[in-house]
């Protein structure tokens, strides 16, 4: 029988009780990382870049995406690892990098892909009111003109969170059947995984939704909250992943 929502989030906080550093560490180095690797782009960036240099921008944003794929990966080890009480360390975080990271990089090439075309209405919002502000010049705006940009910003917004929220219904496993399959071919664990969700799809998106108040009181705690939790949701995924692996054969 499938363990309801509620006490996989009790399982998971039980979990984390007085083992939250190394998960909290884990997730705070791969953040700066890949924050930091964001800035640097960013500070490179002319005010008025041209084709090419715009296409070299896209390039190396896509690498950053698929870096933190790789910190994915390592994050899932270490609270698998907890969740099966195997030993774990932050040097988990790296673990992708380390042993056959040609399967890591084919799964999250798809993966990145795949969040790059859900992100793309969100893309084509931040255009056009790039585009507006462009046109109309910042202290030019209106009140109008403010309503119509908070509108292009909530709708594209709107938009690019339900397709990402489709994508995580769909591609949530094949990163955890990785490391429990490592001979395993990275397609192979790829369409096992959205396989392996026939039938979860309706619980992952309630847990997902959940989450919302805890996504919101991130938000206002400016990132701060994400400390605990990031951690606690990951590990309530992982939690997720092994009650249905526990109660469906994946072979």
């Amino acid at each position: 029988m499938s363990t309801s929502s509620k006490e996989l989030k009790r399982m998971a906080r039980a979990n984390l009780t007085g083992r939250y550093q190394i998960p909290m560490f884990a997730f705070i180095l791969a953040t700066l990382i890949t924050t930091a690797t964001d800035m640097i782009l960013t500070s490179v960036i002319p005010a008025y870049p041209s084709t090419f240099f715009t296409v070299v921008i896209y390039v190396f944003q896509f690498a950053i995406l698929l870096l933190g794929i790789f910190f994915t990966f390592g994050q899932i080890l270490i609270h698998l690892c907890m969740i099966r009480n195997f030993p774990f360390s932050v040097n988990q975080l790296f673990f992708g990098f380390q042993r056959r990271p040609e399967r890591v990089f084919v799964v999250g090439l798809v993966l990145a892909i795949v969040q790059c075309v859900a992100s793309a209405p969100l893309f084509y919002g931040q255009t056009l009111a790039a585009n507006k502000l462009v046109g109309t010049g910042l202290l030019s705006l209106t009140s109008m003109d403010i309503l119509e940009l908070s509108k292009i910003y909530c709708f594209y917004g709107l938009l690019t969170w339900i397709l990402q929220l489709i994508v995580q219904l769909i591609f949530q496993f094949p990163l955890y059947l990785l490391l429990d399959y490592p001979d395993e071919n990275p397609m192979k664990c790829l369409s096992r995984g959205i396989a392996l969700m026939n039938g979860h799809r309706l619980r992952l998106l309630y847990l997902i939704l959940s989450f919302i108040g805890l996504d919101i009181l991130e938000v206002l705690s400016f990132g701060i909250g994400a400390l605990w939790i990031e951690p606690y949701k990951m590990q309530t995924y992982a939690l997720f992943y092994s009650d249905v692996v526990y109660n469906r054969s994946v072979g």
